[in-house]
């Protein structure tokens, strides 16, 4: 964890040209107090519940449960019996912030080297509009160094034989160096299916998604859909959801479900052995959920979708050094053969 602290400080120093541009505040996470470990909850054996969460139906089924499992190990692979175990580990931490190369996960901003306001985020009323307003956010991923943080419980028994390529706590994403998520054109032709999914009659489609993620979880079928917080296209930091706290939790989605282009959105849920961590192209959304740490933590696990007049009161206090600057935990679905 120092190590990527001491890289960004010493990446702020290389890229200060003697005055910083950005207003980002804060402190550096705790992940004993800021983390909502009740969201792991709940954990099932053979698909039965052994420790129950807030709300035990908002959970994604299990692939299995059968009451014994086994993997294959080593070289020669030998076969390790075990049993079925699944819960939800918090699997990234995603930044949604309108200073550039601010890092309120760390509580430390490195000036913009791209000058002064540029790339800069933004929340304001679309013109000719009523309704609809336009946020614009930069987005950073975090590795979450679970393994580091928990010991064995329960994951030293839940080795896979592969993983999603992220070891202990590092920067894997940074939308201020991609012109994809900055540029809405470029992003359109480079991803074409958003002319599909970008428009009127696809929103539409999302308001049954919007009722099941605000009662319980979200349509998978509904993939384009993230309910009551819009679409989750086009593939860029441009959302248009109607209060600041459901744009900037789209937006941290969507950094998340853009992954699946380039092969980087790998699922703990969706191998019926219980053995691998399996690349998917497309989310299953029943798989994920979001708590809000920062500006100010929540103790809500929140489903893709939820309506933030459910879980946002109070989480983005207004004129403070860091209201706008949102750090999430992103809470995956585990299911493992756990010896």
């Amino acid at each position: 964890m120092g190590k990527i602290k001491a890289f960004l400080i010493a990446a702020a120093i290389m890229l200060a040209p003697g005055r910083a541009w950005g207003a980002c505040a804060g402190t550096f996470f705790n992940p004993l107090v800021d983390v909502a470990w009740e969201c792991m909850l709940p954990i099932k054996i053979a698909g039965v519940p052994v420790v129950v969460g807030q709300n035990p139906a908002e959970d994604a089924p299990d692939l299995t449960s059968t009451p014994f499992c086994a993997c294959m190990y080593g070289v020669p692979p030998k076969p390790f019996p075990g049993l079925p175990v699944s819960y939800w580990e918090p699997a990234r931490i995603i930044e949604t912030v309108k200073d550039p190369f601010c890092f309120p996960t760390l509580g430390l901003g490195l000036s913009n080297p791209f000058g002064p306001g540029m790339l800069a985020g933004s929340h304001a009323r679309v013109s000719g509009s009523d309704v609809s307003q336009h946020t614009f956010a930069q987005a950073h991923i975090f590795s979450f160094p679970l393994k580091e943080l928990l010991g064995s419980i329960l994951l030293g028994s839940c080795a896979t034989t592969n993983s999603d390529l992220a070891k202990g706590f590092g920067v894997t994403t940074v939308t201020e160096v991609d012109p994809l998520w900055n540029n809405g054109i470029l992003a359109a032709f480079t991803h074409p299916e958003s002319f599909l999914f970008a428009n009127p009659v696809a929103a539409f489609t999302c308001i049954a998604d919007s009722v099941t993620a605000n009662l319980g979880m979200p349509l998978d079928p509904l993939f384009w859909c993230v309910g009551s917080w819009g679409i989750v296209y086009p593939l860029t930091g441009d959302a248009f959801s109607g209060d600041q706290l459901s744009a900037n939790a789209e937006l941290a989605v969507r950094s998340w479900y853009r992954l699946g282009k380039v092969g980087m959105l790998w699922d703990a849920a969706i191998d019926p052995t219980l053995c691998l961590t399996l690349p998917t192209p497309v989310w299953i959304k029943s798989h994920y959920k979001l708590q809000i740490m920062k500006p100010v933590p929540g103790r809500q696990c929140i489903p893709i979708g939820r309506s933030s007049l459910i879980w946002g009161a109070g989480k983005n206090v207004p004129f403070t050094g860091m209201s706008d600057q949102f750090s999430w935990v992103l809470f995956r679905k585990k299911a493992c053969c756990a010896w």
